[in-house]
Order: structure tokens, then sequence, then C-alpha cells
């Protein structure tokens, strides 16, 4: 993850117009929602894990499982289209 956001950085640092910072400025706040996804919903529930189980924390983990699937997918597919573009080109 520290590559992903390292890399994000990089790209928006590299980018020569405003207007082509937008689908990489998509790219970094979707990484942001990942990683806030992981730290603020995700990990709680692995604390209460730990102490016990707990089905509700299951559930929620589970739900924010998907919602972090979606989130990663989401990015990879904007990535394979910005890839296509700029080799389209």
């Amino acid at each position: 993850m520290l590559l992903e956001a390292l890399s994000s950085l990089l790209l928006l640092h590299w980018i020569p117009t405003p207007h082509s910072m937008i689908p990489f400025l998509t790219l970094f706040a979707l990484l942001v929602l990942i990683w806030l996804s992981t730290f603020l919903l995700q990990m709680p529930q692995h604390f209460r894990l730990e102490k016990n189980k707990n089905h509700q924390a299951i559930h929620h983990l589970i739900l924010g499982n998907w919602v972090r699937t979606l989130l990663w997918s989401l990015r990879s597919l904007a990535l394979i289209h910005l890839t296509w573009l700029s080799l389209c080109q």
C-alpha cells in the first residue's frame, strides 16, 4: 500500500497540465478511501476479534472487505483504462 501511495504522489507531481490531473486525482482519492476504510473500519473490527469471537465484528469485516474490493477494482479498471489510452496515442 505504501508503494501505491508513493506512485500516486509521483504521478500527480509529473502530470503536465491541470486538466490531465483529474484521472490521477481520482485514482489518488480512491486510494485514500481504501486507506480510510482499512484503518477506520477494518482494523477496529480486527482488534475486537482479537479479544473474543464476535459475530457482529465478523459481519462488519465481510462488508468492509466488499467495500475495499470494490474500491480496488475501480482503481484497477481506471489504471487499465489510463494505460490503454496512453498506449493508443
